[in-house]
Protein backbone atom coordinates (compact mmCIF):
# COMPACT_ATOMS: atom_id res chain seq x y z
CA UNK A 1 0.00 0.00 0.00
CA UNK A 2 0.94 3.88 -0.40
CA UNK A 3 -1.19 6.16 0.55
CA UNK A 4 0.80 8.45 0.06
CA UNK A 5 3.84 9.39 -2.02
CA UNK A 6 6.43 9.48 1.12
CA UNK A 7 4.50 6.49 3.04
CA UNK A 8 4.78 2.54 2.13
CA UNK A 9 2.99 0.16 4.02
CA UNK A 10 3.46 -3.75 3.86
CA UNK A 11 1.44 -6.31 5.53
CA UNK A 12 1.62 -10.01 6.11
CA UNK A 13 0.25 -13.17 7.29
CA UNK A 14 1.26 -16.74 7.40
CA UNK A 15 -0.03 -19.88 8.78
CA UNK A 16 1.43 -23.58 8.59
CA UNK A 17 0.45 -26.77 9.73
CA UNK A 18 3.39 -29.23 9.41
CA UNK A 19 3.98 -32.76 10.66
CA UNK A 20 7.60 -33.97 10.11
CA UNK A 21 7.53 -37.28 12.34
CA UNK A 22 8.48 -37.17 16.06
CA UNK A 23 11.91 -35.55 17.19
CA UNK A 24 14.08 -37.16 19.75
CA UNK A 25 16.43 -35.08 21.67
CA UNK A 26 18.06 -33.56 25.19
CA UNK A 27 17.27 -36.09 28.65
CA UNK A 28 14.29 -35.98 30.46
CA UNK A 29 15.17 -37.45 34.46
CA UNK A 30 13.40 -40.67 35.88
CA UNK A 31 13.53 -42.62 38.48
CA UNK A 32 16.06 -45.16 36.99
CA UNK A 33 17.98 -42.46 35.66
CA UNK A 34 16.84 -40.31 32.15
CA UNK A 35 16.12 -41.04 28.90
CA UNK A 36 15.96 -39.00 25.67
CA UNK A 37 12.71 -36.55 25.01
CA UNK A 38 10.63 -37.22 22.32
CA UNK A 39 7.87 -34.82 20.89
CA UNK A 40 6.02 -35.09 17.92
CA UNK A 41 6.90 -33.49 15.12
CA UNK A 42 3.80 -31.80 14.25
CA UNK A 43 3.82 -27.89 14.38
CA UNK A 44 1.44 -24.87 13.81
CA UNK A 45 2.91 -21.45 13.11
CA UNK A 46 1.50 -18.53 12.64
CA UNK A 47 2.99 -15.16 11.99
CA UNK A 48 1.98 -11.57 11.27
CA UNK A 49 3.02 -8.09 10.46
CA UNK A 50 3.64 -5.05 9.19
CA UNK A 51 6.13 -3.46 7.67
CA UNK A 52 5.80 0.47 7.59
CA UNK A 53 8.57 2.77 5.06
CA UNK A 54 8.76 6.33 4.95
CA UNK A 55 10.52 8.01 2.22
CA UNK A 56 13.46 10.81 3.51
CA UNK A 57 14.38 11.29 -0.42
CA UNK A 58 14.17 9.05 -3.55
CA UNK A 59 16.71 6.33 -2.27
CA UNK A 60 17.00 7.07 1.33
CA UNK A 61 14.13 5.64 3.57
CA UNK A 62 13.30 4.55 7.81
CA UNK A 63 11.89 1.36 7.48
CA UNK A 64 10.72 -0.71 10.20
CA UNK A 65 8.90 -4.16 11.07
CA UNK A 66 6.28 -5.11 14.00
CA UNK A 67 5.55 -8.38 13.66
CA UNK A 68 4.16 -11.38 15.85
CA UNK A 69 4.94 -15.60 15.91
CA UNK A 70 3.39 -18.39 17.72
CA UNK A 71 5.10 -21.74 17.37
CA UNK A 72 3.40 -24.77 18.72
CA UNK A 73 5.39 -27.46 20.23
CA UNK A 74 8.68 -26.47 18.96
CA UNK A 75 10.74 -29.61 17.49
CA UNK A 76 13.74 -27.79 16.74
CA UNK A 77 17.13 -27.33 18.20
CA UNK A 78 16.61 -30.84 20.05
CA UNK A 79 19.39 -29.75 22.72
CA UNK A 80 17.70 -26.69 23.73
CA UNK A 81 15.48 -25.73 26.97
CA UNK A 82 12.41 -24.78 24.56
CA UNK A 83 12.48 -28.32 22.81
CA UNK A 84 8.75 -29.41 22.70
CA UNK A 85 7.56 -26.44 23.73
CA UNK A 86 5.05 -23.50 22.08
CA UNK A 87 5.61 -19.74 23.18
CA UNK A 88 4.73 -16.57 21.15
CA UNK A 89 7.97 -14.08 19.63
CA UNK A 90 7.29 -10.44 19.14
CA UNK A 91 9.72 -8.62 16.87
CA UNK A 92 10.28 -4.80 16.41
CA UNK A 93 12.94 -3.45 14.39
CA UNK A 94 13.74 -0.13 12.78
CA UNK A 95 16.70 1.53 10.64
CA UNK A 96 17.46 3.24 7.41
CA UNK A 97 17.23 1.92 4.22
CA UNK A 98 19.24 2.67 1.01
CA UNK A 99 17.95 1.65 -2.49
CA UNK A 100 17.60 2.63 -6.25
CA UNK A 101 14.64 5.40 -7.20
CA UNK A 102 11.51 3.84 -7.09
CA UNK A 103 9.26 2.07 -4.41
CA UNK A 104 8.64 -0.06 -2.05
CA UNK A 105 9.44 -3.44 -3.43
CA UNK A 106 12.75 -1.99 -5.41
CA UNK A 107 15.79 -3.65 -5.26
CA UNK A 108 18.52 -3.73 -4.53
CA UNK A 109 18.64 -2.44 -1.12
CA UNK A 110 21.05 -1.94 1.78
CA UNK A 111 19.41 -1.81 5.42
CA UNK A 112 20.64 -1.04 8.64
CA UNK A 113 18.64 -2.30 11.10
CA UNK A 114 18.06 -2.44 15.24
CA UNK A 115 15.66 -4.99 16.15
CA UNK A 116 13.64 -5.73 19.46
CA UNK A 117 13.05 -9.01 19.96
CA UNK A 118 10.77 -10.45 23.22
CA UNK A 119 9.68 -14.33 23.44
CA UNK A 120 7.72 -16.51 26.21
CA UNK A 121 9.27 -18.08 28.94
CA UNK A 122 8.57 -21.70 27.85
CA UNK A 123 10.91 -20.54 24.60
CA UNK A 124 13.79 -19.42 27.01
CA UNK A 125 16.93 -20.56 25.68
CA UNK A 126 16.06 -20.80 21.54
CA UNK A 127 16.75 -18.12 20.23
CA UNK A 128 20.51 -18.50 19.70
CA UNK A 129 22.80 -20.89 18.22
CA UNK A 130 25.58 -19.60 20.52
CA UNK A 131 24.84 -22.05 22.74
CA UNK A 132 24.97 -25.16 20.08
CA UNK A 133 28.90 -26.13 20.90
CA UNK A 134 28.46 -25.69 24.82
CA UNK A 135 29.58 -22.11 24.91
CA UNK A 136 27.63 -19.41 25.99
CA UNK A 137 29.99 -16.26 24.95
CA UNK A 138 28.81 -15.90 21.50
CA UNK A 139 26.40 -12.75 20.72
CA UNK A 140 23.74 -12.55 20.85
CA UNK A 141 24.05 -14.49 24.41
CA UNK A 142 20.47 -15.18 25.65
CA UNK A 143 21.20 -17.16 28.40
CA UNK A 144 18.43 -17.16 30.84
CA UNK A 145 15.95 -14.35 29.64
CA UNK A 146 13.36 -13.88 27.21
CA UNK A 147 14.27 -10.50 25.30
CA UNK A 148 17.34 -9.13 23.24
CA UNK A 149 19.01 -7.21 20.90
CA UNK A 150 20.05 -7.82 17.17
CA UNK A 151 22.02 -4.59 15.16
CA UNK A 152 23.30 -5.45 12.01
CA UNK A 153 23.18 -4.86 7.72
CA UNK A 154 21.22 -6.65 5.33
CA UNK A 155 21.41 -6.87 1.55
CA UNK A 156 18.47 -7.56 -0.27
CA UNK A 157 18.75 -8.16 -3.77
CA UNK A 158 16.17 -10.35 -6.43
CA UNK A 159 14.25 -10.23 -9.41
Amino acid sequence: MNPVPVFSLGLFGEWQDSYGGSAVGGTVPTATGSVSKVVSGHVHDIQFGTRPCFWLTDNIAFQGQFSGNYESNNSNGSGFNGFGHSGWLGVFDVGPVIKPKGGYYTKPELRFFATYAIWSNSLKGMTTPAQENGTDWLPPYNGNTNHGWLFGTQVEWYF
